[in-house]
This record gives C-alpha cells, structure tokens and sequence, in this order.
C-alpha cells in the first residue's frame, strides 16, 4: 500500500538555508559586537576605528551566514545576496527594537549595499571553495 504522509522537515524547505544563513550571521555579528565592546572597555580604541571594524563585523557576519547558507555548494551568487539581504533587515530590526529608534536613511541603504556585494562575493568564493 502506498503511504501518503510524509514528514516535511525544515531543512527540507527551499528557503531554509537563506533563513539559517541569516540567522547565523545575526548571531556571530552579535558574538563580534560583544567582544569589540569589551575590547573597547578594557583596551580603548580611538573612535576613528570604530566604523571601519563595524563595517568588517557586518562583512565577517555575512562571510560566515553565507558559507552555512552554501553548504550544498550550489547558487553560490543568489544565496549570497539573499541572505546578505536577510542579514542587513535583520540586524536593523534587532539593533531598532534595541535602541528604540528606527531610521529608514541612506545608512540603511549603503548597508544593504554592503549586504548585497559582500553576500555575492562570499557566495562566489564559498561555492567555488567547496567543488
């Protein structure tokens, strides 16, 4: 006899990894904000560092998201700007609701630039690492 159900798990879901992607850079990118702060604390850096370390937090971040997000070693590009994109929203939500301020600016606009080439060019690099 023919069994019709079946268990769809998540990993199953074609968007799954661009969600755990994402998931996964939002979380290292805090891992990363933690540790600068704390070196920042202790040790103390000139504010002219704390831009330029921001912007390769967000890029390492995206670095690690799109490497998990393409583990299969395929659509290296595309799921290189999606979850660079996924990234980008989720983090401005995430600092927004901790900050209590949300600023729709040409800020966010260069970060999902950032998001968007520096997803591409990890998803590049990590599908073409893995063959």
């Amino acid at each position: 006899m023919l069994k019709l159900s079946k268990k769809i798990q998540f990993k199953d879901l074609k968007f799954a990894p661009y969600i755990i992607g994402g998931f996964a850079s939002v979380i290292v990118a805090i891992a990363l904000i933690l540790v600068f702060a704390l070196i920042i604390r202790y040790v103390g850096i000139s504010n002219n560092w704390i831009k330029p370390i921001n912007i390769s937090i967000k890029i390492i971040s995206i670095c690690v998201g799109v490497f998990i997000a393409t583990k299969d070693g395929q659509h290296g590009l595309k799921k290189g700007v999606i979850v660079g994109i996924i990234f980008i929203l989720l983090a401005s939500i995430i600092f927004s609701i901790l900050t209590k301020s949300f600023m729709f600016d040409l800020s966010l606009l260069a970060d999902l630039g950032l998001g968007v080439v520096s997803g591409a060019i990890s998803g590049v690099i990590s599908v073409n690492l893995r063959k």
